[in-house]
């Protein structure tokens, strides 16, 4: 049977300000195995971090300018941890909406149904903001014999002749070589515990049954990667249950999504992700802080367009006192004042003396049209 192809990834690749509490998306033009796709997709963060110091300072040792928690710090994102489900989805619609279909005993009834596999993706952890993320979709383009496969197992059908009142359930991936129906019949009625069963592949025949399997609500093991579990009461001898398997067909190429998350202002992905998936950035106009305002209007946001030396320097000259902040408009010297401006010391590694708390320091400010000087 054809293996799947991948028809859209959300985020798509090169997207930027993507919400940092989304799931991603995969959707399928037919039904995915899902271990398999848990086995195969990646998604990768930073995998660095310079600001992991308290009050977001740099830990950088004095000796060798070098940062000694590297890979070690707080604030790594290096593989993220994703939790995977799938749905069905009609993907004759271009918008791939979520559907219920009918019961799927084959890959000839996705086929008529227009069926495929959405597979939502969603990180244990809130995403990062402001950090580009490598998302990994593995196939199998070398027919090594890896990669996300196409649905190896299909729905339960009860036989038609059946008169108890108990279900069957399978669960797992089929893991043999060829296609074939697996047949579980009841040599002996009863309820879940006391009911018992053989099974074997219709291929190969009743003969090859493995019997005296008793019934459970738990999953147990057949072979080639399949469990099944059994609900209700009121089995009766007789009974047959059957499903489909299918070999593995894995996706035949390996596709790599790069992302920008946002700045974490916002949360809630798009509800209906294009290809390549839209975003809206988050704004760019912040509340200016209290007590502040531009020479222009009160009303009237400022940014900062320059600072000497610049956030999260290191290694700078015990002997620089002075510190130059340049706005994009010029400053109304009123508003600046001890209690709008603080300059804080705070040991880079978080403990000096017993301080732990920020230390204000005594500070002189100086105006001068869109620049402010402090000195101290």
């Amino acid at each position: 049977m054809p293996a799947p192809s991948l028809l859209q990834v959300y985020p798509a690749n090169s997207d930027t300000g993507i919400p940092v509490g989304i799931s991603l998306e995969v959707v399928f033009d037919k039904g995915i195995d899902l271990n398999t796709a848990k086995d195969n997709v990646v998604l990768y963060g930073a995998d660095f971090d310079l600001t992991s110091g308290p009050e977001s300072a740099t830990w950088i040792d004095q000796e060798t300018a070098n940062n000694p928690y590297f890979l070690r710090s707080p604030g790594f994102q290096g593989l993220v941890e994703l939790s995977a489900r799938v749905v069905y989805v009609d993907i004759s619609d271009p918008a791939y909406p979520e559907v219920t279909p009918a019961s799927i005993t084959s890959e000839a009834d996705e086929s008529a149904q227009n069926i495929g596999h959405k597979l939502i993706l969603t990180p244990k952890e809130q995403l990062a903001p402001d950090v580009i993320y490598n998302f990994y979709v593995m196939g199998d383009p070398d027919a090594a014999g890896r990669g996300i496969s196409s649905r190896t197992v299909f729905d339960v059908v009860p036989d038609g002749a059946n008169t108890g009142n108990g279900s069957m359930l399978n669960y797992g991936g089929y893991t043999g070589a060829s296609a074939d129906e697996v047949v579980i019949e009841f040599m002996v009625g009863g309820d879940i515990g006391t009911a018992k069963y053989r099974w074997y592949y219709a291929g190969a025949g009743v003969g090859t049954a493995i019997s005296g399997r008793v019934t459970s609500r738990r999953y147990r093991r057949l072979a080639d990667g399949l469990q099944v579990r059994f609900d209700g009461d009121g089995f009766v001898a007789g009974d047959i249950f059957r499903f489909n398997v299918e070999p593995i067909e894995r996706l035949a190429v390996n596709t790599n999504v790069s992302f920008t998350t946002n700045d974490g202002s916002y949360t809630a992905a798009p509800t209906s992700p294009s290809t390549p998936a839209p975003s809206t950035a988050p704004a760019s106009t912040i509340p200016p802080a209290p007590g502040a305002s531009s020479g222009s209007s009160a009303s009237s946001t400022m940014f900062l367009e320059e600072m000497i030396p610049y956030d999260r320097s290191y290694n700078i000259d015990v002997n620089n006192r002075t510190i130059t902040i340049v706005f994009d408009s010029d400053l109304d010297a009123t508003t600046i004042t001890d209690e709008t401006v603080t300059l804080c010391a705070l040991p880079i590694l978080g403990l000096y003396g017993q301080q732990t708390q920020p230390n204000e320091l005594n500070k002189k400010l100086t105006v001068s049209g869109n620049t402010l000087i402090i000195e101290f």
